[in-house]
């Protein structure tokens, strides 16, 4: 492969690292703000705007500075560099799509055959077909950290205002695993909650705060 092709094509995934770095950071926000007023609403407190907001963007910039920079962030108490590994995936899927197409003697397809699509047995339609499926994958990851950071904001809310336990929803939504069935109706430790945000991918688990006298203390899982 000519040098100029590879550093095309390394120009265009760090690109793409960087939009959707970029693009994850302003769903933070507006996830993190979903996230306290869910808490807030259990404690039955005003909303204070500006300190939400601020609160908000400060997340935000420091989630897409640790996506950009450290290829990943903190899942669960763990420092996962998921996307790190996306773009070396995505790098070496775009290489390796050219690369046999070159060897097979597939035409580049360059030249659109209709509005948006290439040539069948191409490789730019390979490429084309390649970035559908990037596309769906990217969907699931963006849903699964909304998800995860709303839980985050909620229960640093929670756990402010002396909240210490609270049950566990999970497990009602569209194909859910037996550990998420399994794990639906228990009563966490606020801590403990903290570190268990989510499950897997498209986990819709969510957290709902308990008073004393709501629960069984001998249920609690520490």
């Amino acid at each position: 492969m000519r040098l100029e092709t590879q550093a095309a094509i390394d120009s265009s995934v760090e690109q793409w690292r960087k939009d959707y770095a970029n693009a994850l950071a302003l769903r933070a926000y507006y996830s993190y703000i979903d996230g306290v007023l869910d808490g807030l609403d259990y404690v039955d407190e005003p909303a204070d705007w500006m300190v939400i907001s601020t609160a908000a963007k400060e997340f935000a910039l420091e989630y897409g500075t640790m996506l950009e920079e450290k290829g990943g962030c903190y899942i669960s108490g763990e420092f996962v560099p998921w996307l790190n590994d996306m773009t070396e995936q995505h790098r070496s899927e775009v290489v390796r799509i050219i690369q046999e197409g070159l060897e097979e003697g597939k035409p580049t397809g360059v030249r659109e055959s209709g509005r948006g699509t290439y040539p069948k047995g191409s490789i730019a339609r390979e490429l084309q077909d390649y970035f559908g499926e990037r596309k769906s994958h990217a969907s699931t990851v963006a849903r699964t950290e909304i998800g995860r950071i709303q839980n985050v904001s909620k229960l640093d809310t929670l756990d402010q205002r002396g909240w210490q336990v609270v049950e566990v929803q999970d497990g009602d939504g569209e194909n859910p695993c037996d550990d998420c069935k399994e794990l639906n109706g228990q009563v966490w430790t606020m801590e403990y909650a903290m570190t268990h945000e989510l499950e897997h991918p498209n986990c819709v688990r969510n957290f709902i705060p308990l008073r004393q006298g709501e629960y069984d203390p001998a249920d609690v899982v520490f």
